[in-house]
């Protein structure tokens, strides 16, 4: 049996606020992919679904697609869309 992935996961602007927080982790079976951590992480916070219409995920500082390998200590961030002007 593989050990299980620890992940760091950011929030930042709109889901920093919904999350009332920056940070949180995540654990998941090895081997996964950004799509695992997407679902984990709209189980564990509903509000991503309802509240963020759309949002990017980067892993280690670059987006990621959603069959992205994850590997153990990856920080993952919440990124959504930035308005302004």
């Amino acid at each position: 049996m593989s050990e299980p992935l620890r992940l760091r996961v950011l929030f930042f602007a709109r889901a920093h606020e919904l999350a009332g927080a920056g940070e949180t982790s995540l654990e998941l079976d090895a081997p996964a992919t950004v799509r695992d951590a997407d679902a984990a992480l709209r189980d564990a916070h509903p509000w991503m679904a309802e509240k963020l219409a759309t949002y990017r995920i980067a892993v280690d500082e670059e987006f990621a697609k959603d069959d992205t390998p994850l590997h153990d200590g990856a920080v993952l961030a919440i990124i959504p869309p930035v308005s302004g002007g």
